[in-house]
């Protein structure tokens, strides 16, 4: 006779709580076999076996709407495919982590060679721990970014490259618009990245070294260790300069645009993004559900404070100015992550929510609970400036 299990036993065998097999459930991902005289749930052994194929794909970072369609089609897509774009994900986290751990080396390493003034060190630690929250919310973004995977080959896209051109990276970190269009890269076009920190360009190094048969043989890559707010660029060297994600280590954004205008050639252009993330509105209503006093007002204002600023010093900038905008949303259905994420959306705001931690947590749990996922809307600009 064949065994069944209530949602208690078989979450006791797999390791998860009670609510998680409902949950589980109403995203039809693990429907009962059956149901108990007193309306219990049960499941059988073929149960715990999509249970633990579930579990593992959710360690792995899929989505619950990844995993709905793997065990929809199970068999006619690649898990063995699958699992190695999986296994790339995390061995470019665990880089992304050295990278972190390599700028750490760095700092320190300034601090031995010679005296190091106060303000040049609170600089340093301020792009260190910006660079480790960005990290984060990178991290966030890939794990529950309903149109993540196509945003840095949509960035490249933006860039229009053709061949024959030259082209400086500002702030190239590891290289992922590089990475992700590698194989989309015109031929003959010259590469130069350049980064505060080696870490990320090391890492992309040996991208190109271990991925070079890939790439047009004619593409030039070439790295240089230099900081944005110091370095002369040179004069009339390239077609196109970017600068993805940068305003936010931009001391003076007018002097930085003034050097990025005398690199460039005669018609040459600026590609830069500011990400709106006009999902505050959507987490304003989230926290006011807890608490009227959780408000995220004064964030909306400096944000948009902060997007109009970018923006004009671009059209001032610029003798033409035109933006294209990326949408996207967060669809985050795991409690750690939501709670992380919103605590580290603004300082003041995270202290308010740590003050009253398990209250707020046990609120969002509520919610999960009930609503299954919280949705936030995004949308990014992506410029393209002419001098």
């Amino acid at each position: 006779m064949e065994k069944y299990y209530t949602a208690g036993e078989l979450a006791a065998l797999a390791r998860v709580s009670p609510r998680t097999i409902r949950f589980y459930d109403q995203k039809n991902l693990l429907t009962p076999v059956g149901y108990s005289e007193g309306k219990y749930r049960l499941y059988d052994k073929n149960s715990l076996i999509q249970l633990q194929e579930i579990v593992m794909l959710k360690y792995l970072g899929l989505s619950l709407e990844e995993i709905s369609t793997i065990m929809k089609k199970e068999k006619d897509i690649p898990i063995r495919e699958l699992l190695w774009e999986q296994k790339k994900l995390l061995l470019q986290k665990q880089e992304q982590l050295n990278q972190v751990i390599r700028t750490l080396d760095e700092v320190a390493g300034n601090c031995e060679d010679r005296d190091i003034e106060l303000s040049e060190l609170s600089g340093l630690i301020k792009l260190v721990t910006g660079n480790s929250k960005a990290q984060r919310s990178y991290d966030v973004w890939e794990c529950f970014g309903i149109r993540q995977r196509d945003w840095y080959p949509w960035l490249f896209r933006q860039l229009r490259l053709q061949e024959g051109e030259s082209v400086l990276d500002i702030g190239a970190g590891g290289g992922l618009i590089w990475q992700q269009s590698w194989d989309k890269i015109p031929a003959n076009v010259r590469i130069h990245m350049v980064d505060k920190f080696e870490g990320g360009l090391g890492y992309m190094q040996s991208f190109e070294r271990q991925n070079r048969g890939l790439l047009e043989k004619s593409v030039k890559c070439s790295y240089q260790q230099m900081d944005a707010n110091l370095a002369d660029f040179g004069e009339g060297i390239y077609d196109c300069v970017i600068a993805l994600h940068m305003w936010y280590y931009i001391d003076d954004p007018q002097a930085f645009l003034g050097r990025v205008k005398k690199a460039l050639k005669k018609n040459g252009r600026l590609c830069t993004n500011f990400n709106c993330q006009d999902l505050v509105p959507d987490l304003d209503k989230l926290l006011k559900g807890f608490s009227q006093d959780f408000s995220m007002e004064a964030i909306m204002e400096r944000q948009r404070k902060r997007s109009m600023q970018v923006e004009l010093d671009l059209k001032e900038t610029c003798s033409s100015l035109t933006y294209q905008i990326y949408e996207n949303e967060l669809h985050i259905d795991d409690l750690d992550q939501l709670y992380r994420f919103l605590v580290e959306k603004d300082l003041m705001l995270g202290e308010k929510i740590q003050k009253v931690g398990s209250d707020f947590m046990r609120y969002l749990s509520d919610y999960l609970r009930t609503e299954g996922k919280v949705v936030v809307h995004s949308h990014a600009k992506m410029f393209t400036g002419y001098f």
